[in-house]
């Protein structure tokens, strides 16, 4: 069975309609991702698609993963890719540069401006390859980061395909799946 979670009352009612809509049972618990109300060790995987990095508390959520997660299990995260094309053209130089907002918002502002189709989130952060595999290698172990969905922002349309050879990892999806190591890592300062 899956289990889904939501950190909204009307996030957690429209997963359950659309899975019921499918009939895939599942239970829908709405609840904060930095305080799971599960047992340790309750599942064999752990799949967030898109919200993590709206946390500014990642490592806090991290740690709750790692606590459900069956030693052994798998989790499999994405992430907003900081080098990609998306990122550099569409948030930096469109909205950073040449609308001229660089001078009075940090990057880090613009980004969680213009990261969802909706504008104005309150927190986003986009991750590097590296900075990703830093902070998941310190409670998961056999790392893997994938990049996917090359996409840009244009004046009219958001989230437009580009075709760009894979081997350039421009894409906006950082993709990081992982297993569970038996005790976290003591972090290294």
């Amino acid at each position: 069975m899956v289990t889904s979670t939501d950190l909204t009352r009307r996030g957690a009612e429209l997963t359950r309609d659309l899975l019921k809509g499918i009939k895939l049972p599942a239970r829908v618990i709405q609840c904060d991702a930095k305080s799971l109300p599960f047992k340790n060790e309750a599942f064999d995987c752990v799949y967030s698609f898109g919200v993590p990095h709206h946390f500014p508390e990642i490592e806090t959520a991290l740690a709750e993963i790692h606590r459900v997660l069956k030693t052994g299990g798998q989790v499999m995260v994405m992430l907003y890719h900081r080098d990609s094309l998306l990122y550099a053209y569409s948030i930096i130089y469109w909205r950073g540069l040449k609308e001229e907002r660089l001078g009075t918002l940090t990057p880090e502002q613009l980004l969680s401006l213009y990261s969802e189709r909706n504008e104005g989130c309150p927190y986003t952060r986009a991750y590097t390859k590296e900075e990703a595999r830093d902070i998941f290698s310190r409670w998961f172990g056999n790392i893997v980061t994938e990049v996917h969905y090359n996409v840009l922002d244009l004046p009219d349309q958001r989230k437009v395909k580009v075709a760009i050879p894979t081997e350039y990892a421009l894409g906006w999806h950082l993709v990081v799946k992982a297993e569970k190591l038996p005790k976290p890592k003591k972090r290294q300062e």
